[in-house]
């Protein structure tokens, strides 16, 4: 915030970033002292860090990782250096910054780098400041939306010997459909990472039932006891691939008759490709006709959670997201080769407070590797099934190589439910 109205404050004088002298910059740090009396020190060194940039003097750039608003400044800093073609340093820059930064999401940057981009369209210093640009993509090892596609592909538009293509990678062999690379190996958590996770969902589990629903003991233990008759039922669970099964998001809120072909369809195909054994959870009860049928099938389960516990009005009011804990809860008991069939993403539960920041990268590897989603189509009653990827599913490659990106969005506006990834190849031509 301190770098934003720094340069909020050098647009009303009309002062441009690069041309801040420094009696106008102690104005400014007049200014902001007086409205932020408990920041001096991070005043003084964003300041200072401008100052030195404003006369060319980069010796400094360092105390950049000092500054709470570091990617504010990073983002002045960046823009600086490219009207002034200073890509050496502004490489220096994008190797100090953590964690990477996305120019796409900063407009002051942003705009000056396509206005760049645009005026040494397809020459070697377009070519040098666009390797910069997805550098720090690469380096952020995520996907994207495809709203960041449309401004990557406005970007790399701006140099004509880069293509970019869909494509699709083989879940067998791993190649990409266009260049023909072999993909890294999407690696699942190795045992003390998983227990790690599983010791920690467990206890998010236990700490949000304990003193918020009656009886919640003894219905822990029911639901644990089930969990455990499917350990002894099944022989051995090393050569098993247990399947937790979201069942009311699976029938779409309902358990009504005409939807049981589409649930059933679904939970066959899952017996055919050797899940076993299914354990299928429900917040609300199942119905009778779902119960009868289900139970017929072999190999599966079922566990209502309100039948459990006993309790179906403090479920909804105090914990209203118990259900995604109990599927998740399941299927790390049962152990590293279990999976969950779901059309949750479970965001808002790695993002919880309960939980220490190293849990959150192991939850993500865990659910790229044991999530199976599915979202039931409004129309038509096709299933959309998504396996987990034997591939490393972020984004990744370098200039020589050429780019892999995975394009992955939301649908609906909820903020759980993720559509297919699309893939595109970059590669020069």
């Amino acid at each position: 915030m301190l770098a934003a109205k720094i340069v909020a404050m050098c647009h009303t004088t009309k002062t441009t970033i690069s041309s801040i002298d420094s009696n106008k910059l102690n104005l400014i740090l007049n200014k902001i002292q007086k409205e932020l009396p408990n920041c001096e020190n991070s005043i003084k060194l964003t300041i200072q860090l401008l100052l030195d940039a404003s006369k060319g003097d980069w010796s400094k750039i360092n105390i950049l990782e000092q500054i709470p608003d570091k990617a504010e400044c990073f983002a002045i800093l960046a823009s600086i250096l490219i009207e002034r073609r200073e890509f050496d340093i502004l490489s220096s820059l994008c190797s100090i910054i953590q964690p990477k930064q996305k120019f796409y999401q900063h407009p002051i940057l942003w705009n000056p780098f396509l206005n760049f981009l645009e005026e040494f369209n397809n020459t070697n210093q377009c070519k040098e400041l666009l390797e910069l640009f997805m550098e720090q993509i690469v380096s952020l090892g995520k996907t994207i939306t495809s709203e960041e596609f449309k401004c990557i592909q406005t970007a790399l538009s701006y140099y004509k010997d880069w293509k970019v293509e869909e494509a699709t990678i083989s879940k067998e062999t791993l190649e990409c459909s266009i260049c023909k690379e072999k993909l890294p190996e999407q690696k699942p958590l190795d045992n003390e990472q998983f227990l790690k996770l599983r010791d920690a969902f467990r206890e998010h589990l236990q700490d949000g039932l304990s003193n918020r629903i009656s009886g919640e003991n003894t219905a822990n233990q029911r639901f644990y006891k089930t969990l455990d008759n499917l350990i002894i039922q099944t022989k051995s669970l090393k050569n098993s691939k247990p399947l937790i099964v979201d069942g009311l998001n699976l029938a779409r809120g309902v358990y009504r008759h005409e939807r049981f072909p589409y649930f059933n369809k679904i939970i066959v195909e899952m017996i055919e490709k050797k899940f076993f054994p299914i354990l299928i959870i429900s917040k609300t009860p199942f119905t009778y006709f779902y119960q009868n049928k289900l139970q017929k099938l072999p190999n599966v389960k079922l566990f209502g959670i309100e039948k459990e516990f006993k309790s179906k009005s403090e479920i909804n009011r105090k914990y209203s997201t118990q259900d995604d804990l109990f599927a998740i809860n399941s299927a790390l008991y049962l152990g590293p080769n279990t999976h969950l069939l779901s059309n949750d993403n479970f965001v808002d539960h790695i993002g919880s407070s309960h939980f220490l920041p190293e849990i959150a990268p192991l939850f993500k590897i865990w659910r790229e590797t044991r999530c199976i989603s599915f979202i039931p189509e409004e129309t038509g009653e096709e299933k959309f099934l998504k396996l987990p990827n034997p591939f490393y599913a972020q984004i990744q490659g370098d200039a020589l190589r050429g780019y892999h990106i995975f394009v992955k969005d939301k649908t609906d506006d909820k903020l759980n439910h993720v559509k297919e990834e699309l893939v595109y190849c970059i590669r020069t031509k």
